[in-house]
């Protein structure tokens, strides 16, 4: 959940909780247990954590917890910056935004292919977030104590190719390093790549997934080509459990009313739930624009 509709969501619940924000970038903050016993939530989140917390201001008015190294400045503009350790500006959310924008891609002044194994490392540590610093040992020890619990614990890593090309060299300079300079896209995506697989990485394709021994999947895009749920649920319901796709994100649960929320939810459940292997879940993250009365019919509908 976002910051912001977590918040909303506290307040029509009538109930107090911190709101920590383990992924600044897009403000989304982890389901606290109060949230987590209201709506039944068997899962846990576990995500690379700073070593320590600091309590900040949200501009909207009300207190989250950020990452230390997480380092935001606020200007008389109202547009908010986050300075690196050296010094840099890497991230810039315009005043009355939700989202950060990355700024000063570290890659921004590669000028050939050869110039990519210089930064080998730099690529292939891209998704491990900066502002996480807790140890190995640490997050190990999370793990367990989360896995005592008894709930679910889902790790959380984004891995991205085309995105982390972006990020790594600007969005607009990547666009034309697909265009313009093949070589040196190739070779970006190649190290990329090649650091992805040495952790594990998997393709892309449901058939792939399948046959590497994958169980489930998630997430569930239902508005891209060729994901509508009935066809998923025919061609590989027997053979992996889809994660997600419960709602959709970008038009339903924002836009809708409560009794169509409900409603989708219900057609949903009629497709995916038969002969089991299906975890419901919206599509992708609950956005600042979603109305808490429509999560709250959302897990109402689920019976």
């Amino acid at each position: 959940m976002t910051a912001i509709f977590a918040h909303a969501l506290h307040g029509h619940l009538g109930i107090a909780g911190e709101l920590k924000i383990f992924e600044p970038y897009q403000y989304v903050a982890d389901a606290d247990d109060v949230v987590r016993r209201r709506f039944d939530i068997d899962t846990v989140n576990l995500t690379p954590e700073p070593v320590e917390w600091i309590a900040r201001r949200h501009p909207r008015g009300f207190d989250v917890l950020l990452p230390r190294l997480w380092r935001e400045i606020t200007g008389s503009d109202g547009a908010t910056e986050v300075v690196s350790s050296t010094g840099t500006v890497i991230a810039r959310r315009p005043a009355g935004g939700y989202y950060f924008d990355p700024v000063n891609p570290p890659l921004r002044d590669l000028s050939s292919a050869a110039d990519v194994a210089r930064f080998r490392e730099t690529i292939q540590a891209f998704d491990w977030p900066a502002f996480a610093d807790e140890s190995d040992d640490a997050l190990a020890a999370r793990a367990a104590a989360l896995h005592k619990t008894g709930g679910c614990v889902v790790f959380n890593l984004c891995c991205h190719l085309l995105a982390a090309g972006q990020l790594l060299r600007g969005y607009e300079q990547f666009m034309v390093d697909l265009v313009a300079d093949e070589a040196l896209a190739r070779a970006l995506l190649d190290s990329l790549i090649e650091g992805y697989l040495r952790r594990g990485a998997v393709r892309e394709f449901i058939p792939d997934l399948i046959e590497l021994g994958v169980t489930a999947l998630n997430p569930v895009q239902v508005s891209a080509a060729g994901m509508d749920l009935a066809g998923l649920k025919r061609a590989f319901g027997g053979d992996i459990a889809f994660w997600g796709g419960g709602v959709d994100t970008q038009a339903v649960l924002n836009k809708r009313t409560p009794a169509e929320v409900a409603d989708a939810v219900k057609r949903t459940l009629d497709i995916m739930a038969p002969n089991g292997g299906y975890v419901f879940c919206q599509v992708h993250n609950i956005q600042p624009d979603v109305p808490p009365e429509n999560v709250v019919a959302m897990f109402e509908a689920l019976g």
